[in-house]
């Protein structure tokens, strides 16, 4: 299991330090590196914080720093960011209020498919912002560009900044 795998699941099932009360609402800094769910901080500068997390399906992952970041994939790291926006972009709005980086679609602006096919707007949030932490740490993104920014052709709206992913 990697960190960036921990971090989905957190969004996705809940999580507890204690087992009591669980959260689900993962936020990230990407500028900072930070991400936390609830007040269990997970990332802090770029650091993972080693701990055991309760999830509420009862298993316990004890976290420790070495922790693989994320999965060795064959897929472009700037084409995979662009597949978990197009996820998030077109993800059913959460219960609760995603502080994100990026904009989404309203749910009036999904189709009914959409709607019951695609993921929670947390969890596709989680993913997105999680994967680019993940990714700038492993230093996956190449910055060929003298721009302060880097804007995504297929979806204009979806924008890195250099801050992030150097």
């Amino acid at each position: 299991m990697t960190f960036y795998d921990v971090v989905c699941r957190c969004a996705c099932e809940g999580v507890s330090t204690e087992g009591v009360i669980f959260f689900t609402n993962v936020v990230s800094d990407l500028a900072r590196k930070n991400i936390s769910c609830g007040n269990i901080i997970l990332m802090k500068e770029g650091l993972v914080v080693p701990q055991e997390l309760f999830f509420s399906d009862g298993e316990i992952v004890c976290v420790k720093e070495d922790i693989p970041l994320i999965d060795e994939i064959d897929e472009e790291p700037y084409e995979r960011a662009e597949r978990l926006f197009f996820e998030f972009y077109n993800s059913i709005p959460s219960k609760e209020v995603v502080k994100s980086h990026f904009n989404a679609k309203n749910l009036v602006n999904l189709s009914f498919r959409q709607i019951i096919n695609n993921n929670c707007r947390n969890k596709a949030n989680a993913a997105l912002e999680a994967y680019i932490i993940c990714a700038s740490l492993k230093k996956l993104f190449v910055w060929n560009d003298k721009k302060w920014f880097w804007q995504s052709s297929a979806y204009p709206n979806f924008i890195l900044f250099k801050e992030w992913i150097m």
